[in-house]
């Protein structure tokens, strides 16, 4: 069984309601538990970073995440979908998009899943 995060709708200042819920299933673990924390880690440091409040530390920390997805395009390549080249996620790190929504949405999903699996 896999934990499931799921995260609530953001204000627009960039913070939740604080009522996000990790469910954690019977065969979840602690290791369990701090992957999808590293999820909910990530989406909230993306929020604060696109805030209008954001800090030069938040900015900085994003972007040194940002600049590890680019060194590791191949992980966050295999990680997306079988339909994701290496260049499909430099093309998206450089341009913001691939021009083909299912790729970067399956991109997003890789880049997630690789900062969940590195934090622990």
């Amino acid at each position: 069984m896999e934990a499931h995060l799921t995260p609530l709708p953001l204000r627009a200042d960039g913070f939740g309601s604080g009522e996000t819920i990790i469910n954690l299933f019977e065969k979840a673990n602690l290791s369990t538990f701090l992957h999808e924390t590293g999820h909910y880690f990530l989406a909230v440091t993306e929020a604060l970073a696109s805030s209008q409040k954001a800090t030069p530390e938040i900015h900085s920390m994003l972007e040194a995440v940002q600049t590890w997805w680019r060194d590791n395009a191949a992980d966050v390549a295999k990680d997306a979908s079988s339909g994701v080249s290496v260049s499909d996620v430099q093309i998206y790190f450089n341009e913001g998009t691939t021009g083909n929504s299912d790729k970067d949405a399956a991109i997003e999903t890789g880049k997630h899943e690789q900062f969940a699996k590195r934090a622990l």
